[in-house]
């Protein structure tokens, strides 16, 4: 699990580990999920990269850290 390995993620890397949202229908769950996890204080922004994804086309996107309990 990203939070929990202990190094910086990006929304790249969990599409990278678990695909993008097929339930949904919409790329934009992925926020979601962010924001969610924000909001519990499971992870903290510690930086911003460009996105990998072609369909990104070079998007800024925020990366994260877990945070230690």
């Amino acid at each position: 699990m990203l939070i929990l390995a202990g190094r910086e993620f990006s929304a790249d890397d969990l599409v990278d580990e678990v695909g993008l949202p097929t339930v949904t229908g919409s790329p934009n769950a992925i926020g979601a999920l962010f924001a969610a996890a924000v909001g519990r204080g499971d992870i903290k922004q510690v930086g911003w990269r460009r996105s990998q994804r072609r369909s990104r086309h070079a998007g800024v996107q925020r990366v994260w850290r877990g945070v230690s309990a």
